[in-house]
């Protein structure tokens, strides 16, 4: 979660958006923080960003 925070490196919240997507699922009750940072991520105004978090919203949005 300390990645996604950084303001100051885009990497760092890009590394973050693709590291949430692939632990969402084993989450538990840290899914509600994870999910919000995640969106926090996507509205970013960096189209890379939102280009990661678009890729990746498959694997947060699964359904079993």
């Amino acid at each position: 979660m300390r990645l996604s925070s950084n303001e100051a490196n885009f990497t760092h919240r890009f590394s973050a958006a693709l590291l949430m997507s692939s632990v969402y699922s084993r989450a538990g009750v840290s899914k509600e923080k994870i999910r919000q940072k995640f969106m926090d991520i996507s509205n970013e105004e960096m189209l890379l960003l939102q280009r990661v978090t678009a890729m990746k919203i498959p694997e947060m949005c699964h359904v079993y």
